[in-house]
């Protein structure tokens, strides 16, 4: 074990046996309140990861499962601070890095659907718009006229929570040729 790994060993016993975090004690703090705690501890926890775990390293899989969990916990609370969005997304960010260290295929897609579902959540009416907007265009080409519809209706209802007056336009002309090729 080099100098860095066994310092860093050392300084995070205290967040968990495999020596970087304690995937339940940001949690906690989050569930307490505690964002800054708990963002205090996923910063130290990446700070420690700095010297680069390696596939076989405890520490990249706890990071993993740790921004993983936390980003979870935080996407599941009904209403959240500016600061827990920071951290959520943070938290989704290094799940996604650390299961691409650690994990297979299979944890890697998993993150990937956190930190999209973390996007989602995070997203502005603009990024919702697009969003309907192209899950309208899948369901038209798989024949769904009816899901089609739906989401088509939804893309137009985030217009009205667009403030920028130039993408908004933009949007609007988006939303026509939508219309258009959905007949």
């Amino acid at each position: 074990m080099n100098a860095d790994r066994r310092a860093a060993h050392r300084a995070s016993r205290g967040l968990c046996p495999t020596g970087i975090a304690d995937h339940g004690s940001t949690r906690a703090l989050c569930g307490q309140g505690r964002v800054a705690e708990a963002s205090d501890t996923l910063t130290k926890a990446l700070a420690l990861a700095a010297y680069g775990p390696g596939k076989d390293d405890p520490a990249a899989t706890a990071l993993a499962v740790t921004g993983n969990n936390l980003a979870c916990a935080l996407e599941e609370k009904t209403s959240r601070t500016r600061d827990e969005d920071g951290l959520m997304l943070r938290a989704a960010e290094a799940g996604r890095r650390f299961w691409e260290i650690s994990g297979n295929w299979m944890n890697v897609e998993r993150a990937e659907y956190r930190l999209a579902h973390t996007q989602l959540q995070l997203a502005d009416a603009g990024e919702l718009f697009f969003a309907h907007e192209v899950l309208a265009k899948c369901h038209h080409a798989a024949g769904d006229a009816s899901a089609a519809t739906t989401h088509r209706d939804e893309a137009a209802a985030q217009l009205a929570r667009i403030d920028d007056e130039g993408f908004k336009s933009f949007c609007e002309e988006e939303l026509g040729k939508l219309r258009a090729s959905l007949g």
